[in-house]
């Protein structure tokens, strides 16, 4: 993906679809989702840049409640200054 809002709405469907009970043996189970996102070349020249970006964003998200995604565009590249969004 190229785009910040591509990134998004995959996060967003699995967002969405994580929201169903699973079943095992019989109980019904709930998961939560926090995603980093991060973009090449936007956030990094080499591999290890994005990869380290989105992991910060993550475990941010994490701490904010989990659940949610970054919502990324040019003016809040910083991940301390990223909004968040959450289903």
């Amino acid at each position: 993906m190229s785009r910040a809002e591509d990134a998004a709405f995959i996060a967003e469907k699995l967002l969405v679809k994580q929201k169903r009970p699973f079943k095992i043996a019989g109980m019904n189970f709930f998961i939560t989702i926090s995603v980093g996102i991060a973009l090449y070349p936007d956030d990094g020249e080499n591999a290890e840049l994005p990869i380290r970006k989105a992991d910060i964003v993550m475990y941010q998200i994490k701490g904010r409640g989990k659940d949610g995604y970054p919502q990324l565009t040019q003016a809040n590249a910083n991940p301390s200054q990223l909004c968040y969004a959450s289903t």
